[in-house]
């Protein structure tokens, strides 16, 4: 996909904010512009356009657009200066392209290679009931205990992820709390005899509440990544469950692909799937 140049970035008709989505349209429009900021559309201490020109951009009204810079300034992604023309600089001196994707063809290794690149803070360790959702993922009765595990993981003193770990009470008996500060479950499912073979995964979007929210520094509504995982051994039993939420802004998923022209209808394929 090619790169918008600025003189026609800026003069392209926007759509207008969804006046139908319960998130108010300047945090819709803050929204836009700090993936643009991250995502290094602009430079650090760049000039964003005047907010006549934003409001021009998102049809919408001057006091919109102020109030959607001011909720970018409280997250120190732009510097207002008021009395200096409504100017408002870029403060992004790490924006640019996202971490590195995570290819699916090398799911774990990635993730354990990440696990030491990263500071963790656990929030909860517990054996608590399955309950009804969980019970399902895990194949078990909602009254078994199971142990529960959910950290919150940083990177350059940003959160970016946040993980909840269901393991069966037999093998989470077993884990320490330093351990899981340190090390990724799964190692230490297999430390316990699992012979871990194969996994079943989905990723989804989803909205951050409140309390997801607080916790990974975004906004109420913010579009969250949501992968979820179980993983088996070899006797087919479930032996981790696990469900992780990603800030977009902060990481993302690659999938290398590979066109197969040997069929009748030409398809894309997961590359070493075809």
């Amino acid at each position: 996909m090619g790169i918008w140049k600025r003189r026609s970035f800026e003069t392209v008709a926007f759509p207008r904010p969804s006046q139908d989505l319960r998130t108010p349209r300047y945090q819709q429009i803050a929204a836009v512009l700090r993936e643009e900021i991250l995502g290094g559309r602009y430079s650090h201490g760049e000039q964003l356009p005047l907010e006549s020109a934003l409001s021009l951009r998102f049809r919408v009204s001057p006091l919109t657009v102020r109030r959607a810079l001011e909720q970018l300034a409280t997250q120190n992604h732009v510097v207002r200066r008021p009395g200096r023309g409504h100017g408002t600089r870029v403060n992004a001196p790490h924006a640019g392209p996202r971490p590195d994707g995570l290819s699916m063809a090398r799911l774990y290794e990635k993730y354990e290679k990440l696990a030491g690149k990263t500071e963790i803070q656990v929030l909860n360790f517990d054996m608590v009931p399955a309950g009804e959702r969980v019970s399902g993922c895990l194949k078990c009765r909602p009254d078994d205990l199971i142990q529960r595990t959910v950290r919150l993981r940083f990177i350059d003193d940003e959160p970016f992820s946040l993980f909840t770990t269901y393991v069966p009470e037999d093998i989470g008996r077993h884990f320490t709390i330093e351990e899981v500060k340190s090390e990724p479950v799964l190692v230490l499912v297999e430390r316990q005899g699992c012979n871990v073979i194969r996994a079943e995964q989905a990723i989804s979007a989803c909205l951050a509440d409140s309390t997801t929210a607080d916790l990974m520094k975004t906004d109420v509504g913010a579009a969250l990544i949501n992968v979820r995982r179980s993983v088996f051994d070899d006797n087919d039993r479930i032996v981790e469950y696990i469900s992780v939420l990603y800030r977009p802004d902060r990481y993302q998923y690659t999938f290398p692909l590979r066109r197969d022209n040997s069929a009748e209808n030409h398809y894309w394929a997961l590359e070493g799937h075809i």
